[in-house]
């Protein structure tokens, strides 16, 4: 396990897994983009995986079909899960030549919750994520690995000003025309931090 201090010494809080489900990063959790470039992948005979050439695109977060969640064990003998309501993120999928995408996710810090008052003001104060000072917690992808018809999203997670080094493992759950004629993507993936 990284660490990141994120709390006080006297609280022992482990943010044990980031998950992204639902919209693009899900349990840091999210899975569901919207396509604003859709582009058909250019198919050559470097192809590495067949399944990922048709997520090729720029897709942005739909935050209203995406959960970025997390657990955390309190006490070291509960599990305590949540969310951040409040996001933005955008992954930019090239299925050909994986290592030119790109992702970028930007959380707002006070968005967090986790069902209890008073536990979502603590961790909200100086003693964790400090949201006066540090209103953001940030993730940019700055490597991105095939394996097999999933990927890792390899990058710079930051929280309270802390940068470290993260990997997420993501996988395509699907890719469908909605209603309204958006192309819509699946994906999900998690890390764990501490």
């Amino acid at each position: 396990d990284q660490f990141i201090p994120i709390g006080s010494p006297a609280v022992r809080e482990k943010i044990r897994k980031w998950s992204w489900a639902g919209g693009a990063l899900g349990d840091l959790k999210a899975s569901t983009f919207v396509d604003t470039v859709p582009k058909e992948p250019e198919l050559t005979a470097t192809t590495v995986a067949p399944a990922l050439t048709e997520y090729s695109g720029t897709w942005n977060l739909d935050t209203a079909h995406t959960r970025l969640g997390f657990r955390a064990k309190h006490a070291m003998v509960a599990t305590v899960r949540g969310q951040f309501n409040d996001f933005s993120g955008t992954l930019v999928l090239d299925g050909v030549e994986p290592s030119r995408s790109t992702a970028t996710v930007e959380i707002q810090a006070a968005s967090f919750t986790s069902g209890s008052e008073d536990r979502d003001t603590h961790v909200r104060s100086a003693d964790f994520l400090d949201v006066e000072n540090f209103p953001t917690l940030n993730f940019s992808a700055t490597e991105v690995r095939v394996d097999g018809d999933s990927f890792v999203l390899i990058g710079d997670l930051t929280i309270r000003g802390t940068t470290r080094r993260v990997e997420i493992d993501a996988e395509p759950t699907g890719v469908s025309v909605d209603p309204f004629g958006a192309t819509r993507a699946g994906f999900e993936g998690s890390t764990t931090i501490s």
